[in-house]
């Protein structure tokens, strides 16, 4: 078993320092370039997006071989932070493609053993963050923040025909926060907060949404 984590610098400008792999058992610390990892479903790889966000590599464990599954310049989120997402299959892993310059963000999959991209979702302009997330039954969710309404975010699932639409019928969510799926892929667990208008006291709260109807 193997612990795979992210490291980030605590200075007045935090910035990515890189990927570390611990082995459970014998405590001993692998680090490698990047700045995003995740997990395959097996527990059995990782991918990882390096530092200047040009590449998406996946590594075998415990021998730590290491592939190239895609070459692609800026797939990183507008604060640089590459962002992955693999596929419960084990298939495909999701990523954010964002062009500083255009700017531009979007949503793209590639096979985990290399080929093809598909795009998924084209934004355009005013992306502040893109978050995607898989479901336990195979289908691609996301959040998004634009610069239009950057205290709320909403989100998004494309389902398997390939339509997309939009949950919880424009309702705001919280930008910072990280959805969840129930095991079954029947709900989305969110958190939301509120602020007061009257005395700036923030709460925040969990709500449930189910992908199909949008009820929250």
């Amino acid at each position: 078993a193997h612990l795979a984590y992210t490291r980030m610098s605590i200075d007045a400008a935090p910035r990515m320092l890189g990927v570390g792999v611990v082995a459970c058992a014998s405590g001993s610390l692998r680090e490698m370039d990047g700045t995003a990892v995740a997990w395959a479903p097996r527990g059995d790889r990782i991918a990882v997006a390096d530092a200047a966000g040009s590449t998406i590599s996946v590594v075998d464990l415990p021998s730590f071989e290491t592939r190239t599954v895609l070459r692609t310049p800026c797939a990183c989120d507008p604060n640089g932070r590459p962002l992955l997402s693999w596929s419960p299959e084990g298939d495909r892993i999701a990523y954010v493609l964002h062009q500083p310059l255009a700017p531009m963000t979007s949503l793209w999959t590639v096979p985990a053993d290399g080929g093809d991209e598909r795009l998924v979702m084209a934004d355009g302009e005013g992306c502040v963050s893109l978050l995607p997330f898989w479901s336990p039954d195979g289908r691609l969710a996301w959040r998004l923040t634009s610069e239009q309404d950057p205290s709320g975010s909403r989100h998004y699932v494309q389902e398997a025909n390939g339509e997309v639409h939009e949950l919880g019928h424009g309702v705001r969510l919280d930008p910072a926060g990280s959805p969840s799926w129930s095991p079954d892929g029947s709900a989305i667990v969110f958190p939301r907060t509120t602020t007061d208008d009257e005395s700036g006291v923030s709460s925040t709260e969990l709500w449930e949404l189910a992908p199909g109807s949008g009820e929250l």
